[in-house]
């Protein structure tokens, strides 16, 4: 639909109340509703034909000021080392130059398109978090930090997988995006409060080296199998997806009391493998 047809319907409920309104109340109607109507409506294209011809002049003195501009600029500029015949002839070609593109700006000429090919994707920046150690033990926060910095390396991998699968699979990478994301989620809420890690220990050490896996199958899946294995790693992606998100949850509503237990139960136990000889270590 044109400026001129927009503004005209804009205008015509307007006017006609406009013109409703004028007449006196109780007196005798001046005409039928339809050919109200159609006063109404000769009036909105009369203004919609004016607002469209202020609009054109506006848009005719901004590329006849932004030419003129940058011509008196250009010449100026090239008058310091050629002759005045070049230097106008030089601010003359910018100015229509600049009133082309200006115009093209105006009417959309310049507009982004889709493109016929995809850009490549840049690869994210997917850092581990800092863990919050001051309420935990040296040791404690040690081994919850090396955690995070595996699961920062498994996250690149998955999000190298979602880029490489963008085009091709589009769900199978939409679900490796999500999948980034929430490991991202988890991994900060484990960094905030490490005391809560055996909530997360599962999730991050062994359902997304997993996550992992099951991505770059996409890329050794043959043609002809594609449709029903391609479905199979959907169907684990997803409800991978949701123990992340469960895990998550989790984060935020299990007992700091009891993880401090089980934390402290855990450092004992390794304490004491620790302390054992190395004879009667556990394999």
């Amino acid at each position: 639909m044109s400026y001129r047809r927009r503004v005209r319907d804009d205008l015509v409920d307007v006017v006609f109340d406009v013109i409703r309104s004028a007449s006196a109340t109780g007196a005798a109607p001046v005409g039928d509703e339809a050919s109200l109507k159609a006063q109404a409506e000769r009036e909105a294209a009369r203004q919609a034909a004016r607002l469209e011809k202020q609009k054109l002049r506006e848009q005719h003195a901004v590329r006849q000021y932004a030419a003129a501009g940058a011509g008196l600029l250009a010449g100026g500029l090239a008058s310091i080392m050629l002759p005045t015949v070049a230097a106008v002839g030089i601010g003359l070609l910018t100015g229509g130059a600049i009133s082309m593109i200006v115009k093209a700006i105006q009417t959309g000429a310049l507009a982004p398109r889709d493109l016929p090919f995809r850009l490549p994707q840049k690869p994210r920046a997917i850092d581990p978090p800092e863990v919050d150690g001051r309420d935990i033990p040296k040791s404690q926060r040690d081994v919850v930090q090396g955690v995070l910095d595996e699961t920062a390396v498994s996250l690149r991998k998955l999000d190298a997988s979602g880029r490489a699968l963008s085009g091709k699979d589009e769900e199978a990478a939409a679900l490796c995006r999500r999948l980034v994301a929430a490991g991202e989620r988890l991994s900060d809420a484990v960094a905030d409060e490490p005391m809560k890690f055996p909530v997360a220990q599962r999730v991050l050490t062994y359902h997304l080296p997993k996550a992992v896996f099951v991505a770059d199958t996409f890329q050794g899946l043959e043609a002809e199998h594609y449709e029903k294995r391609a479905a199979e790693a959907r169907h684990l992606l997803t409800r991978m997806e949701m123990v992340f998100e469960k895990a998550i949850l989790d984060m935020s509503s299990v007992d700091a009391a009891e993880m401090d237990l089980e934390m402290r139960l855990i450092n004992q136990a390794l304490d004491e493998d620790l302390n054992a000889e190395p004879s009667k270590r556990a394999p």
